[in-house]
């Protein structure tokens, strides 16, 4: 008898809490897939789109990996203690000074990695969007599945906190992906991942 009253008031303990988890991962989705969508109108819009004209006509969607909360990732924020003016090459052969504003570092599958974050109100990518804070990366799906230059992932860090969010979920790809008239940060040795990073969007031919 007591283990028949007992099953009931485990599962009023424990039903909250998996109610919860599966309302935050539901939020997660739908904040990505609003991303997603709010990119395909701009990608169809003839004002904000990379794609020329003939693209644009016979555009139908971008293609993305599924989302998956294994790539949203708790990191290390480590702020630059000044301004820090790097030069990247692009994609064109150019290149490109943007500041360095800081460093992440994070665990994942029992390694240890640390990519350089930038700031930037020059890239296209980001229109509209003010001076933000990204990464540039590669990783073991460039040139395969995902973007062969590799791909950019906004970060936000709060002032004062010493961890953000890591969300690979939101990559994409720069417009050089999409159009040759645009250049594309080429990632530092440094932010070149040594595993798969199946999240995010995928090359633009996968569609």
């Amino acid at each position: 008898m007591k283990k028949m009253l007992m099953l009931p008031m485990i599962l009023l303990f424990v039903w909250p809490q998996l109610k919860t988890y599966s309302q935050s991962d539901n939020a997660h989705q739908r904040e990505v897939n609003k991303e997603r969508n709010e990119k395909q109108v701009m990608m169809k819009d003839e004002s904000t789109s990379p794609l020329t004209e003939e693209q644009r006509l016979k555009f139908d969607s971008l293609s993305y990996f599924p989302i998956n909360d294994e790539f949203k990732i708790t990191a290390e924020w480590y702020p630059s203690e000044r301004s820090e003016p790097v030069t990247l090459q692009t994609s064109s052969g150019g290149e490109m000074q943007l500041e360095k504003t800081g460093s992440v570092r994070f665990e994942y599958g029992g390694e240890v990695y640390s990519l350089d974050v930038f700031a930037s109100d020059k890239l296209p990518e980001f229109q509209g969007s003010g001076d933000i804070y990204f990464i540039p990366f590669m990783d073991q799906t460039s040139g395969r599945e995902s973007n062969g230059s590799g791909r950019y992932v906004r970060v936000d860090p709060v002032e004062g906190e010493d961890k953000l969010e890591l969300d690979f979920n939101r990559s994409i790809n720069p417009f050089s992906a999409y159009n040759e008239k645009y250049s594309g940060l080429v990632p530092p040795p440094g932010n070149r991942l040594m595993f798969s990073v199946v999240s995010g969007e995928r090359k633009y031919e996968h569609r």
